[in-house]
């Protein structure tokens, strides 16, 4: 008996050993892990200034790159905006912004790191906020039979790129929040509001409304009436901006006349058939063939009709 219990003495230490082994390999583990992760957690915040401010229909707002690193668009989400992933395939470089679509009170800029990391780089008031949407894509799908059908937006709220080959009638307060184009039909718009560009085959028709991009008819006129566009105007033919309306880019047709009367156009005028201009302000140049050129009570770059030599279309 004597024996075996000096056996058991003798094996107690050697136990003793392999469990404490055993924890330092798993206190070393676990450091290894922690390590690790705050290693991943250290990626470095982007050093940046930015500011946000409305575009002239005071929903869409700009996020402008004032200071500091080059930013990845795929890294960025923008909570409280319509697409928080609006930058996506872009960098932001210093000097330039990006476009988004404020549907809360607080937008949130948020980086996204390597390893799952999230900076806050800035939060933002939105001087004004879009509607919330009523309906989604699956609507809009559904209701265009998968792009070929004509699609009426009557009093509600789409979120979605609208693309079909019929035409598409926005009325009664009706909102699309994305691009609006038919490949084989017309555009026809009352008290109507598209967030991004129209682009249709025929006739653009947009009376008491907003575009924020811009507004192209491929083979037809264009006509805004108390209507404002974002970007530019491009007609095929007619370009008719009248009763109040503002477009803050360029008007153009390629083979008619542009009709700007009590309207405003912040960039330039062309037409190589004909540019008439009543009680209108032009901001940049008119070209056109100066036969060709009606001028009543308007000033354009900041001249009068009088004082005024039209450029040539050329």
């Amino acid at each position: 008996m004597a024996r075996g219990a000096a056996d058991e003495r003798a094996i107690s230490p050697v136990v003793g050993v392999a469990l404490l082994l055993a924890i330092v390999i798993a206190l070393a583990a676990v450091s290894t892990v922690i390590f690790l992760d705050l290693a991943q957690e250290r990626e470095p915040q982007p050093n940046v200034i930015l500011e946000m401010e409305p575009t002239e229909d005071r929903i869409t707002h700009h996020l402008i790159h004032e200071q500091g690193d080059r930013l990845d668009g795929d890294k960025l989400r923008l909570r409280g905006a319509v697409d928080t992933r609006a930058l996506e395939g872009t960098y932001l470089e210093v000097g330039e912004k990006g476009t988004l679509l404020p549907v809360r009170d607080e937008i949130e800029v948020v980086y996204v790191g390597e390893h799952g990391t999230e900076y806050i780089l800035d939060t933002f008031d939105p001087e004004r906020t879009a509607p919330s949407p009523d309906e989604g894509c699956d609507w809009v799908e559904e209701r265009t039979d998968g792009g070929t059908d004509g699609i009426t937006i009557d009093g509600i709220v789409a979120d979605c790129d609208v693309e079909t080959t019929g035409g598409v009638e926005v009325q009664n307060g009706g909102t699309v929040l994305g691009e609006t184009v038919s490949d084989g039909n017309q555009f026809d718009g009352d008290d109507a509001t598209v967030y991004g560009d129209v682009d249709v085959e025929k006739v653009l028709n947009l009376q008491d409304g907003t575009i924020s991009g811009a507004a192209t008819s491929r083979t037809a006129d264009v006509k805004l009436g108390n209507a404002s566009v974002g970007g530019d105007v491009l007609a095929q033919k007619v370009a008719e901006v009248v009763d109040g309306s503002r477009v803050d880019g360029d008007v153009r047709s390629e083979n008619k006349a542009v009709k700007v009367l009590d309207s405003t156009v912040t960039g330039s005028v062309t037409s190589t058939e004909q540019v008439k201009l009543d009680n209108a302000t032009v901001s940049g140049d008119v070209y056109v063939d100066e036969a060709d050129f009606d001028c009543t009570d308007s000033t354009i770059d900041g001249q009068s009709c009088s004082e005024y030599t039209p450029k040539d279309p050329e």
